[in-house]
């Protein structure tokens, strides 16, 4: 299982549940295309097709929203 750790904005809609998103794409069981970025002078992606198997957001007071 991979995780992956990023800032987490319910009312963009590569994430709510609008008609597209990853929470959307969580709850209808989509198989997405995903690219992730390596932080290296080669600019490495990895591309890989993918479940969104988990959301736990969080919200702590006076920090900004996660979510892994």
């Amino acid at each position: 299982m991979f995780r992956y750790k990023c800032n987490f904005l319910p009312d963009d809609t590569t994430q709510g549940f609008a008609t597209t998103g990853l929470l959307k794409d969580y709850e209808d069981g989509t198989l997405r295309n995903f690219q992730l970025p390596f932080p290296d002078t080669g600019e490495t992606l990895a591309s890989f097709a993918a479940y969104v198997a988990n959301i736990q957001p969080t919200a702590p007071v006076g920090s900004a929203r996660s979510s892994t």
